[in-house]
């Protein structure tokens, strides 16, 4: 009986397949079995409190994580009750400072007070905002290597003024176009603007009777630009990126990422929102991305405010952490801080960042 050539030809190509496929395997095990293995999370980030937790901010070099906690307690009625501890935890040895506990915020607290930011003002300093969720706010600063209490300012109608940063932009504007409608300027500065750094400022008017439209106003060439003609919606954030001005436009519960490079508009993105208006917030400025946030959900709505990527050209969904609610990327870009939701909690973990 002879044997058919194609039939030998054909067994003889699959058992060399099999065989360089075995190799290639042996050689490439572990990053093949990385591709396909989803790795535990103990692996990737560390849990530092399983509280609820907000606002984690690293200091500037990188030792030091500042985050509230919410202690819940019932009252004489039986009611829950939040109050709040400001925590400092020391990455390098574990170590945890608190700089306000639940006992001293009653101090600070009226009915519907909350913390609503954390800023380091050096490596050493941190501020603490408390606002008493109408028009005034309490600002504390800290030294941790004390845990002192340093200073307290009182806000009143916080948001009739601007800050010192933002009446240096409203005069610059002023100096540098004096034809450009100024009426609308403090309101506008203060919630639907943001800085490209040397360059210029992007706005939009938002004031009774004015247009909704996107403004360009470049501070070196004194040119005014229109980004994008707005019939709806409202500026929530963005960034510059080489070239490009990336920016978010919002309105009932639905917003879209722009991008303004060569003199033309494109859509990169939209999204859902279950706020009314959504926001952006940046996170990291590379060299090679920018890393951003949208905040699509309420401070204390469980749900995710997505972290997304933009290289220059497109925006990409990071999917890496699901459900979170705040995010903060150390100065270095080496770590990230950031809390999710679990069980009705906000659980705060760190983690490596690449």
């Amino acid at each position: 009986m002879k044997s058919k050539p194609g039939l030998f030809f054909g067994v003889g190509f699959f058992l060399i397949l099999v065989s360089v496929g075995a190799y290639l395997y042996q050689e490439n095990a572990e990053f093949l079995a990385g591709l396909f293995r989803q790795p535990p999370p103990e692996a990737e980030v560390l849990v530092i409190d399983d509280g609820d937790c907000a606002h984690p901010k690293f200091s500037p070099d990188g030792r030091f994580l500042a985050y509230s906690k919410a202690v819940f307690e019932k009252n004489g009625s039986g009611n829950a009750v939040a109050l709040t501890e400001i925590i400092v935890k020391n990455l390098e040895d574990g170590g945890v400072r608190k700089l306000l506990d639940k006992e001293a915020f009653r101090d600070y607290a009226s009915f519907a007070a909350f913390v609503s930011g954390i800023e380091w003002l050096n490596e050493r300093q941190v501020a603490v905002t408390i606002s008493d969720g109408d028009d005034a706010a309490k600002v504390l600063t800290f030294d941790i290597e004390t845990s002192e209490l340093i200073k307290t300012e009182f806000l009143e109608g916080e948001e009739t003024f601007l800050t010192p940063r933002e009446q240096a932009l409203y005069f610059r504007i002023i100096r540098l176009f004096p034809e450009f409608d100024q009426d609308f300027l403090p309101n506008s500065i203060r919630h639907s603007s943001f800085e490209i750094p040397d360059r210029g400022v992007v706005l939009q008017k938002n004031a009774p009777g004015s247009d909704r439209d996107i403004w360009f106003l470049d501070c070196q060439s004194q040119r005014i630009t229109k980004l994008l003609e707005v019939k709806r919606g409202e500026l929530r954030g963005g960034f510059s990126f080489g070239e490009a001005i990336v920016f978010l436009i919002a309105a009932d519960h639905r917003g879209t990422i722009y991008s303004y490079r060569d003199f033309e508009t494109f859509t990169l993105h939209k999204i859902r929102t279950k706020l009314p208006y959504g926001f952006l917030h940046v996170k990291q400025a590379a060299p090679h991305r920018v890393v951003f946030q949208i905040q699509a959900n309420a401070r204390d709505e469980e749900g995710d405010n997505p972290l997304f990527a933009y290289d220059g050209w497109k925006v990409a969904k990071l999917k890496k952490f699901p459900k979170v609610q705040d995010v903060d990327i150390s100065a270095g870009g080496g770590r990230i801080a950031f809390c999710y939701w679990e069980k009705g909690q906000r659980k705060l973990a760190v983690g490596d960042w690449e």
